[in-house]
C-alpha cells in the first residue's frame, strides 16, 4: 500500500512542474507580444503626433496674419506667427521675414522646440525660390506638407517638413 502513495506523490510532483513551466512559457510569451505591441504602438503615435503638427502648422501659418498683424517689420517682438495678409492671399514680406528669421526664435514662435523643421517656398512650376531651417537627412518621422497659396498674383508652393 506505501508504494502506490509513493507513486501518486511522483506524479503530482512531475505534473506541478509540467504546469509551473507551461504557465511560465505562457507568461513570457505574453510579455513578449505586450513589448512588440506597445512598441507599435509609440511609433505610431509619435508618427500621427508629427503628422497632425504638420497640418496645424501650415494651416496657422496660411490662415493667420500673426500677431501683431504686421510682425514682419519687427520679427524680433512677433508673439504669433502668420503669413496671411487678411485677403487670403499670402503677404510676401511676411513670408520673407519668416525665412529669414532666426532658426530657434520660429521653433519656439511654432512651439515646436522638440522637432526641427524645413520650410520652402517654389514656383507653380516646382523651381525653389527659397528656404528656411535644416534639411531633413535622415529621419524616422517626416511629414511634409505642400500647400498651394497666392503670393500677390502668383501660385506659389509653401512645403513645409516636419520631423524629430
Amino acid at each position: 500500500m506505501k508504494k502506490n502513495q509513493n507513486k501518486k506523490a511522483q506524479i503530482f510532483s512531475i505534473d506541478g512542474f509540467i504546469s509551473i513551466c507551461f504557465c511560465v512559457i505562457m507568461i513570457i510569451f505574453v510579455m513578449s507580444l505586450w513589448n512588440l505591441y506597445s512598441l507599435r504602438l509609440n511609433e505610431n503615435i509619435r508618427a500621427e503626433e508629427v503628422e497632425l503638427l504638420s497640418f496645424q502648422i501650415t494651416d496657422i501659418l496660411a490662415k493667420f496674419e500673426g500677431s501683431p498683424p504686421y510682425w514682419q517689420n519687427d520679427p524680433e517682438n512677433t508673439s504669433t506667427l502668420g503669413l496671411n495678409d487678411g485677403t487670403g492671399k499670402l503677404d510676401e514680406k511676411k513670408v520673407n521675414a519668416f525665412l529669414q528669421m532666426n532658426y530657434t526664435s520660429v521653433k519656439r514662435l511654432l512651439n515646436i522646440e522638440r522637432f526641427e523643421y524645413y520650410m520652402e517656398v517654389r514656383d507653380d512650376n516646382g523651381n525653389l525660390l527659397n528656404s528656411s531651417g535644416m534639411n531633413a537627412t535622415t529621419a524616422e518621422h517626416k511629414v511634409s506638407i505642400v500647400r498651394l497659396s497666392l503670393i500677390g498674383n502668383s501660385t506659389r508652393q509653401l512645403r513645409f517638413t516636419l520631423w524629430d
